[in-house]
């Protein structure tokens, strides 16, 4: 008699397994790596608005009150400090999907020798999403302009 050769069904069952495993772990990755391009992509808009948001107050720092306690989505922000609305519908739309907020007060720097409210502290919060993990906080500070 011979001996017939090949595969028994156990043998079947654990390469199955095997493959089903390996598979799941790579679809896993794929959809972390989509999730954290998704995330890097948000924190680089957030970035380039926060830019431009920062770039609006330095051009305004001579009236910074303007300024103080803007919130709202990052174009209607660009908006009231005056920078002009973007042609590119795309462009728009991410900004509109922005948050911000912007606050200035008065700061002095540690030491004796310097005088009282000579600096303005800018802080400006984006946020594209409810999660903590989805914001992030400039602060900046501007000498206060003087009046005359």
């Amino acid at each position: 008699m011979a001996r017939e050769r090949g595969f028994t069904f156990i043998e079947v069952i654990i390469a199955v397994m095997l493959l089903a495993a390996a598979t799941g772990i790579l679809i896993g990755l794929e959809s972390s790596a989509v999730q954290r391009l998704i995330y890097d992509r948000n924190t680089q808009q957030a970035m380039l608005a926060a830019r431009r948001i920062m770039s609006m107050i330095e051009i305004n720092q001579d009236d910074l009150s303007m300024a103080n306690q803007l919130q709202g989505p990052v174009l209607t922000v660009l908006t009231q400090l005056g920078a002009p609305t973007p042609d590119n519908q795309q462009e728009r739309a991410a900004l509109e999907a922005l948050n911000a907020s912007v606050q200035v007060a008065p700061w002095t720097p540690p030491g004796n020798n310097i005088e009282e409210n000579s600096m303005n502290k800018v802080t400006l919060n984006i946020a594209w999403g409810p999660s903590p993990d989805e914001a992030f906080t400039l602060v900046y500070f501007i000498p206060a302009s003087e009046s005359p």
